[in-house]
């Protein structure tokens, strides 16, 4: 919802008309973070 002290333009509408700040942005996901802590101790259990 736009229009609220929080949030008061939609981010798309400001993105387009250039009110965005420049700045690099980073995209990405975290779903499998863990994941490769769970293999590192999986490996550390197993030995060389």
């Amino acid at each position: 919802m736009t229009g609220t002290a929080t949030l008061p333009v939609d981010p798309v509408a400001a993105f387009a008309a250039g009110h965005a700040a420049k700045v690099p942005v980073l995209i990405g996901t975290n779903q499998d973070e863990f994941t490769m802590f769970t293999a590192l101790r999986y490996l550390r259990l197993a030995g060389p």
